[in-house]
């Protein structure tokens, strides 16, 4: 069946989806949008707190103004001002802020991008937060991981999202089959589907990032979270035969036809109308779905954890957190601990979920959404967190890396793949 064929009479979906946002799928045009929220009256100069945030959706500006509000109900002797810009030009700007000490408290992202900076001694540390809050009860171990380097912690988690498998319940229950647990399951699956003229897993490369989870995935099943963190750091050449091993493993799914055609005309938003439709039993994505989605769809949908491939390995998942942090060369460290301080808070963290339809990484965090619950099961029984392949690889060779994974949805040629990987890797890297 063509994937054309899953399009027509979808539009109505598409708008669903579309309304779907969050900020590390942005594609900005860089043009800077400034939000100074109105201090506090009679706020003396060195209680003014300046906090960088990325805007990613309308309605953002509503949400800071909100959170200005509760923040001065508990601290009114601190005024604060949230200075908002696009994707692109943020992340051109966080250096800058940082070095000069402009901005006190930053939006940020965990894993390889906060470690960056961190090495740069651009962080403060907030143990001290950590401790006084006892956030060791309200954060998982693997989340505190993630946003710790060496022997410091230097962030605040705020808000994350799982990735999974989203599979169609009505076309589980038309194949008679449950979700496939191991990688001998997901197999014969595809093939189950196959016979009943359905696409297996829908997969687009139109976001040059999605492909990605699939080498995200396959690698932490089969090799484990060490390997796959030193590897994307560029601490292992790309030929090793254990990343040999993870493309032969994705080349048994395509060729067993277990991913649709036309993939380079699918986004993000265009995998989920043909599950709907039951037209497509499966996708592996992240949870995307709980805003501006009808409560009936979730009805059709189960999200579980990536299949096993070796029983040996423990689960990691991709679960990319978003942060705050402080720089270092703020002069309102004080100040800034506690802007952090009420970050942690339940209250606070679940205002914000639910504000921009993400999860909260707090453990007393409930939600009744669908995904969200499902999120938090899958962070429940994680063993290490990563936080998405362009995120953890070294940023000199992010566009590159996602295009060759992205062609190889096509090739399927896994030494074109792995000579090229390591080629970037030499080029942008030195050996």
């Amino acid at each position: 069946m063509l994937v054309s064929q899953f399009f027509q009479s979808t539009h109505k979906l598409l708008f669903l989806f579309t309304l779907v946002f969050h900020a590390f799928f942005v594609n900005a045009s860089g043009i800077e949008r400034t939000t100074t929220m109105t201090p506090v009256m009679n706020a003396p100069s060195d209680s003014h707190l300046n906090v960088a945030v990325l805007y990613s959706a309308r309605g953002h500006r509503g949400i800071y103004e909100e959170l200005t509000a509760r923040f001065n109900q508990v601290h009114p002797e601190i005024s604060l001002s949230f200075h908002g810009l696009l994707d692109a030009q943020y992340k051109k700007s966080v250096n800058q802020w940082l070095a000069t000490g402009e901005m006190d408290v930053l939006y940020w992202q965990a894993g390889e991008r906060l470690y960056d900076l961190a090495n740069k001694a651009l962080l403060h540390p907030i143990d001290n937060v950590w401790q006084k809050e006892k956030l060791d009860t309200a954060f998982p171990q693997a989340i505190k991981k993630a946003v710790s380097h060496g022997e410091q912690t230097f962030a605040l988690p705020f808000a994350y999202y799982a990735w999974g498998m989203v599979y169609s319940k009505p076309v589980l229950s038309q194949l008679e089959l449950v979700p496939p647990q191991n990688w001998e399951e997901l197999l014969n699956f595809c093939v189950a589907a196959r016979k009943q003229d359905i696409v297996p897993i829908m997969v687009g490369s139109a976001d040059p990032w999605l492909p990605a989870a699939w080498f995200d995935y396959i690698n932490l099943r089969l090799n484990g979270l060490a390997f796959h963190k030193q590897l994307l750091r560029g601490l292992h050449p790309f030929t090793d035969k254990r990343v040999v091993n993870v493309f032969a493993h994705w080349k048994q799914l395509i060729d067993a036809e277990c991913f649709n055609s036309q993939h380079e005309h699918i986004d993000w938003r265009r995998l989920f109308p043909p599950i709907f439709r039951q037209m497509a039993a499966s996708t592996l994505v992240a949870n995307f779905l709980d805003i501006d989605t009808p409560p009936d769809y979730f009805e059709r949908i189960a999200f579980r954890s990536f299949p096993t491939i070796n029983p040996e390995v423990p689960v990691y998942e991709d679960i990319p957190l978003d942060v705050f942090v402080i720089a270092n060369r703020s002069k309102k460290i004080e100040n800034a601990e506690k802007f952090l301080a009420f970050m942690s808070r339940l209250d606070t963290q679940t205002f914000i979920a639910e504000a921009i339809g993400q999860s909260s990484p707090h453990i007393a965090w409930d939600n009744i959404g669908s995904l969200s619950q499902q999120n938090k099961i899958i962070l429940q029984n994680v063993s290490g967190v990563v936080q998405y392949f362009d995120r953890d690889i070294q940023q000199s060779m992010v566009e590159g890396s996602l295009t060759i994974l992205a062609e190889f949805l096509t090739t399927s040629d896994i030494q074109s793949a792995v000579q090229q990987l390591e080629q970037l890797r030499l080029t942008k890297l030195g050996n």
